[in-house]
């Protein structure tokens, strides 16, 4: 077979795109004695999946029974969880109220809108001050990126001088 023909099926091989046939000539080819050397990869390899096809499991696997569910054992372990599931749940109910009842004797006041003012000048103000605190929060970081254009300054005109 010629080597290139060789080379070509080997190709589709590891792409998984050869047939049937083209694999038994392969591993024809890869099964003799003498095989050029830049085939001796492949023909260790075809030689182990050969020999991993020859191992056979010898040993006999012994069915174990699961344990019978219906024993009073289990039944009474099944109960008893039932039971404790069932009292867990009443002493949730029972501890926890509803958390949409409110009460109105509560001294905690809870703001009904927050965020909406009835004066327009101090919306205005909150507003003006939260837009400043993000106004000096990007400027902290923009501060940082001056040191980038001076490289970037830097690195151009090392460009222009190059030409």
């Amino acid at each position: 077979m010629e080597l290139n023909k060789i080379k070509e099926l080997l190709a589709k091989y590891y792409q998984g795109e050869t047939t049937l046939e083209e694999e038994k000539a392969l591993k024809n080819f890869l099964n003799k004695d003498i095989v050029p050397d830049e085939f001796k990869p492949e023909q260790a390899t075809f030689q182990y999946f050969e020999e991993v096809k020859k191992i056979t499991f010898s040993k006999t696997l012994e069915y174990q029974k699961s344990p019978d569910t219906n024993t009073p054992a289990i039944k009474k372990i099944w109960w008893s969880s039932l039971a404790a599931c069932l009292i867990l749940g009443l002493l949730i109910v029972y501890w926890f109220p509803s958390f949409n009842n409110t009460d109105t004797t509560s001294s905690i006041s809870v703001q009904q809108n927050p965020g909406t003012y009835e004066d327009p000048e101090k919306a205005y103000f909150e507003a003006k001050k939260a837009l400043l605190l993000v106004s000096r929060k990007m400027n902290k970081g923009t501060d940082q990126m001056q040191k980038f254009s001076k490289f970037h300054t830097a690195q151009v005109s090392i460009a222009k001088q190059k030409q």
